[in-house]
């Protein structure tokens, strides 16, 4: 099976200047080594009002068609974002509580607990990067998680991908750096 490659800005030039010396669509298409449909939706679809095709702005329109296609993903609407947010900053609660939670309650959201770690591994709920371009520990959001989460096979080598905690001992609660709650003992005296 052959798969659908797409044209190039040198393909659109080279299709742009056969066209303007007279060539047929036909002669065009065995040049080019692609089918005769393929160069007429072309020419078609790059036309502009005053040019009837012009190599440049189909290039443009192509990389916006391009760039807009695909399945978007549920948590990139502000609010279902902001929902899941709350719940996992806001109530510490998992992802998988939310998707159970969000079923039952027959929400407009439904989704996945997979999609939710998706979402924090793909960093939709990151803050804002530092100078260098880089996520500052702090305002990494997957450490808002209660645990882990599962791990995963990544491109199928055999390598496992988790989502890393970083709580510090520093960010206890006062509780327990005082130790006046029970429960707060460090372990070496159990």
């Amino acid at each position: 099976m052959r798969h659908y490659k797409h044209l190039t800005i040198e393909e659109r030039e080279k299709l742009y200047l056969m066209k303007n010396l007279g060539q047929s669509i036909r002669k065009i298409a065995q040049e080019l080594g692609r089918s005769p449909s393929t160069v007429s939706r072309e020419l078609k679809r790059g036309r502009c009002y005053r040019h009837p095709y012009m190599p440049s702005t189909a290039q443009i329109r192509y990389e916006k068609r391009r760039k807009n296609c695909g399945r978007k993903h549920k948590l990139s609407v502000p609010e279902y974002r902001e929902t899941v947010r709350m719940l996992i900053e806001g109530q510490h609660w998992s992802p998988e509580q939310i998707a159970n939670r969000l079923k039952l309650e027959n929400n407009p959201l439904q989704i996945s607990y997979a999609s939710i770690y998706r979402a924090i591994n793909a960093g939709l709920f990151n803050g804002p990067l530092n100078k260098e371009g880089h996520l500052r520990k702090a305002s990494r959001f997957s450490r808002h998680l209660r645990h882990k989460g599962k791990t995963r096979k990544v491109g199928g080598k055999g390598r496992q991908s988790q989502i890393t905690i970083t709580h510090h001992i520093e960010e206890r609660p006062q509780g327990a750096r005082d130790r006046t709650v029970i429960g707060h003992f460090e372990g070496d005296e159990v």
